[in-house]
């Protein structure tokens, strides 16, 4: 793939939505994109922002102190995007996989990150296009040491509450259990992330990074998530709806999601989803596709590294501020975490 920054301001001609993040943020928790500043401008300024000069959308955001992040953008329904996906060489590379064109669009500057977290469907494959983004991954099993949350709400989506930019080892010390895999993708390189492996994804150095990726759909495991996440919307947006209007809760749900919850008819959408997966006969195992000979890849198995020695000095032994009292965020997110849904869907399973 011959893209750059140029090339990109040059082809998208309609404006993308940016996040936008602080370079500094110290907190205890990450920095939600729930919580997020947003910024909806073209790709020839976020260039021209990157590179130190003054834009009309950036002008509130000094860019040595705030970084930006187009993410997850889906290239088949993103008008701006879809005529470069036939750029994308998923089909030569990959011949066997199912819906090629299904690719996501990832472009931020230096520090621009994806909290940790990890997908409850499918599987992934990622594609380092230019720049340079370092991946911090765990196995499944590491799971009870990242402090799983489902609030924020994004579906198919669990965080862990670890602000892996500073992380705060007194609050969370379970982390210090955990075997990260590390590895900074360059141009070129192809990343597979095995199923429920946590990552935490951030740019390194001065570059601009684009990447592109593809979730590959497992039907026969991802019909009983669908269920389990159709399990936690529906706790989730009553209590929600049951909570104080100045709690805040209905701001913990990302964007889809909110404008689901005030939608008419989620009650009956998730129960009728409920009832459907619930009561739908086991898909039967099929046999594997047929893999078409194509390109030899050279694959390298990460290995486990410890935990200490790749994430920040800072806060290891700091105290975290604030009380440790239950409020109702927690409470919630108590109801929402993925062992109490697993518990509520085998009952219904009985």
């Amino acid at each position: 793939m011959n893209w750059s920054p140029d090339y990109l301001a040059e082809v998208i001609q309609e404006n993308l939505s940016f996040r936008i993040g602080q370079r500094n943020a110290n907190g205890l928790s990450p920095q939600w994109e729930c919580d997020a500043h947003y910024v909806s401008t073209s790709v020839t300024d976020f260039v021209s922002w990157c590179r130190g000069n003054n834009t009309l959308a950036f002008g509130e955001y000094p860019q040595n102190e705030w970084w930006a992040y187009a993410a997850y953008l889906h290239m088949g329904t993103t008008p701006a995007l879809s005529s470069l996906q036939k750029d994308v060489p998923w089909n030569s590379i990959f011949p066997y996989l199912p819906n090629p064109n299904g690719s996501t669009f990832w472009l931020g500057t230096n520090q621009s990150h994806t909290g940790c977290h990890y997908d409850t469907y499918g599987v992934n494959f990622v594609l380092q296009v230019f720049g340079k983004k370092r991946w911090i991954l765990f196995p499944p099993t590491d799971t009870p040491f990242l402090y799983p949350t489902r609030l924020p709400l994004e579906e198919s989506t669990v965080f862990s509450r670890v602000n892996f930019k500073c992380p705060n080892f007194v609050k969370y010390p379970l982390i210090l259990n955990a075997h990260p895999r590390v590895v900074t993708l360059q141009s070129g390189d192809i990343l597979f992330v095995p199923r429920h492996w946590w990552h935490f994804v951030e740019t390194v150095e001065e570059d601009i990074s684009c990447a592109v990726n593809l979730w590959i759909d497992q039907p026969q495991l991802d019909n009983t998530v669908r269920c389990k996440e159709a399990l936690t919307q529906l706790a989730c947006f009553s209590l929600a709806q049951c909570a104080p209007g100045n709690s805040g809760i209905i701001n913990r749900l990302h964007a889809a999601e909110r404008a689901f919850a005030r939608s008419e008819n989620w009650f009956n959408c998730l129960v009728e989803c409920i009832d459907t997966h619930i009561s739908s006969v086991p898909l039967k195992r099929s046999s594997p596709p047929q893999i078409t000979s194509g390109p030899v890849l050279d694959w390298s198995i990460l290995s486990a590294t410890d935990i200490v020695d790749i994430l920040p000095d800072s806060n290891k032994l700091l105290l975290p501020s604030g009380s440790f009292e239950v409020n109702l965020e927690k409470i919630i997110g108590a109801f929402l975490h993925p062992d109490v849904i697993d518990l509520v869907y085998s009952k219904l399973g009985e």
